[in-house]
C-alpha cells in the first residue's frame, strides 16, 4: 500500500511539474500579446497621427487647386482676349479638298486671285491647316489688316460662281416643287440660264428658241422653265462669265486630283476612292505589323502577301477578325488583362512565365509542343513533310512553292491552330491535339477542304 502511494505521489509531483510549466508558456504568451497589444496602439495613435496631418496637408492642396482653377480660368479669359486681338489679321478658308494642293500658301494665292484681290507672299506672315476632323479647314494670318479686310470682303464673289445659273438639278429653279433634267436640252448644250437668254438678258421667245435649238420641246415646257427662274439669278446671270461647258460634256470623263492621280470617271469604283482614302490617311506604317518585323524577318512584300490573304484564308467572319487583331497585334492575353485589373496576375496558365502576345503564340514551351504535334498530324494526314517557320506558323506559308490547295488547307490550320490557343487559354482550359483534331475535322467539312 505504501508503495501505491508513492507511485501517486511521484505521479502528481510530474503532473504538477507539466502543468507549471504550462502556466510559465501561457504567462510568457500573454506577456507576448500584450507587448503586441501595446505596440499596435502605438502604432495605430502614430496613423491618426499621420492620418490628421495628411487630412490637413489635403485640405490646404483642395484650397490651393481652388485658387490654382480660378487664376487658370483668369488666364484662360486673358488667352481668349490676346487670341481675339492676334485674330484680327486672320482667315479661315474651309471646303478645300486636301488632296488639291500640296502648299497651303498657293490656296491663299490662286484663292485671291480667282477674287481679285492682291496678295503676294510677302503678305504672308504664317499659314498652315488645322488639326481638325475631316477635310481640315486652312488659317492664314496677314501681315497688314488691310490686305485681310480686302480678301474678306470679296468673299462674297465666291457665291456669284457659275454653278448657280446651271438649270438642272439646280434647287433654286423648280418645276413642280422639284428639281429637273431635259436630256434633248442638255445634247443640245443647253445648260444655263444664259442658254436661255438674249445678249440684253431678257429670256428668249419659244419661237426664237426652236429656231436656235431645234428642240422638240412644246412652248408649255419651254415657259414653265421659264417662269421657274427666279428674278435674282436672272439678274446675277448679267454679272457672271459663260460657264466651261466642257466640264459639263460627256466627253469630259477623267478628273486630275493631282500631277500623280487622275480619276477615270466612267470606269472608278467604289474601291478606288477607298485606296484614295487609305493612301490620303495612312502615311506611315501599321505599328502593329512593325513590331512583329522586328522579331521577325517580314518585308513590305510579305507583309501585303499576308493582309491580301485575310480575304480567301477562310470563309469564317470570326477567324478573319481574330486574324486581323493578331496582325495588329491587339489581341488580350494575360498580361492586358492584369493591367486592366481584370485578372490577379500575368503568368501564363501553362507554364507560369509573364504572358505576352509574343508568348501565347510563340514561346510559350507547352504552345511550342502544341504547334509542332499539329503539324505532325497534319504531315501525316496529307502525305507530305512541311516544316514552316515562325512566321509561317503565324501568318501561313506566302511561298508558290506548294500546291494552292495545301497552302490553304495548311494555312487555314494554322489560324484554326492559334483561335483554338487563344480561345482555351482565355477560359483557362488546356489545350489538347485529341479535341483539337476532333473540332478540325469538322471546320474542314464547313469550309470544304
Amino acid at each position: 500500500m505504501l508503495v501505491d502511494i508513492q507511485i501517486n505521489t511521484a505521479t502528481i509531483l510530474r503532473e504538477n511539474k507539466t502543468i507549471r510549466s504550462e502556466m510559465t508558456d501561457l504567462k510568457r504568451t500573454i506577456q507576448h500579446q500584450t507587448d503586441d497589444i501595446t505596440a499596435l496602439k502605438s502604432s495605430l495613435e502614430h496613423i491618426t497621427k499621420q492620418y490628421n496631418e495628411v487630412e490637413r496637408e489635403l485640405v490646404a492642396a483642395r484650397k490651393k487647386i481652388q485658387e490654382q482653377e480660378e487664376e487658370i480660368g483668369e488666364l484662360y479669359d486673358l488667352q481668349d482676349k490676346l487670341e481675339q486681338y492676334t485674330r484680327k489679321n486672320s482667315i479661315e478658308i474651309h471646303g478645300v479638298p486636301e488632296c488639291a494642293y500640296t502648299e497651303t500658301e498657293d490656296v491663299v494665292l490662286k484663292l485671291a486671285e480667282a477674287l481679285d484681290v492682291s496678295v503676294e507672299p510677302k503678305d504672308i506672315e504664317i499659314c498652315h491647316k488645322l488639326n481638325r476632323k475631316g477635310n481640315k479647314p486652312i488659317i492664314v494670318k496677314f501681315i497688314s489688316h488691310k490686305v485681310k479686310t480686302n480678301l474678306y470682303r470679296a468673299r462674297a464673289k465666291l457665291k456669284n460662281n457659275a454653278q448657280n445659273i446651271i438649270l438642272f438639278n439646280n434647287k433654286e429653279i423648280l418645276v413642280d416643287s422639284k428639281t429637273f433634267f431635259i436630256r434633248e436640252w442638255f445634247k443640245k448644250g443647253i445648260l444655263s440660264i444664259q442658254d436661255l437668254l438674249h445678249n440684253t438678258g431678257q429670256p428668249m421667245t419659244y419661237q426664237e428658241f426652236t429656231n436656235k435649238y431645234s428642240c422638240k420641246t412644246n412652248f408649255l415646257q419651254y415657259y414653265q422653265v421659264i417662269s421657274a427662274i427666279p428674278k435674282h439669278l436672272l439678274a446675277k446671270v448679267k454679272s457672271t462669265k459663260p460657264i466651261n461647258k466642257e466640264l459639263y460634256s460627256d466627253n469630259n470623263l477623267s478628273l486630275q486630283l493631282n500631277k500623280s492621280i487622275t480619276l477615270y470617271l466612267n470606269k472608278i469604283k467604289t474601291s478606288d476612292f477607298y485606296t484614295l482614302l487609305c493612301t490620303k490617311i495612312h502615311t506611315t506604317g501599321h505599328s502593329g505589323p512593325q513590331r512583329w518585323s522586328k522579331d521577325l524577318s517580314l518585308d513590305e512584300d510579305k507583309w501585303e502577301k499576308i493582309f491580301t490573304s485575310l480575304k480567301t484564308v477562310c470563309r469564317e467572319t470570326k477567324l478573319k477578325e481574330f486574324q486581323y487583331k493578331l496582325i495588329h497585334r491587339i489581341v488580350v492575353t494575360k498580361k492586358e488583362l492584369y493591367r486592366y485589373g481584370i485578372k490577379e496576375d500575368d503568368e501564363c496558365i501553362y507554364c507560369g512565365e509573364k504572358d505576352s502576345i509574343n508568348h501565347t503564340f510563340r514561346d510559350c514551351h507547352f504552345v511550342k509542343i502544341f504547334i509542332q504535334r499539329v503539324i505532325n498530324w497534319f504531315n501525316i494526314e496529307n502525305k507530305i513533310n512541311l516544316n514552316p517557320s515562325s512566321e509561317e506558323r503565324l501568318f501561313g506559308i506566302l511561298s508558290d512553292l506548294h500546291e494552292k490547295v495545301l497552302v490553304r488547307k495548311f494555312n487555314y490550320t494554322m489560324l484554326f491552330m492559334r483561335y483554338y490557343i487563344y480561345a482555351n487559354k482565355l477560359h483557362n482550359k488546356p489545350i489538347l491535339l485529341q479535341d483539337f483534331v476532333g473540332k478540325m475535322i469538322i471546320k474542314y467539312r464547313i469550309e470544304k477542304l
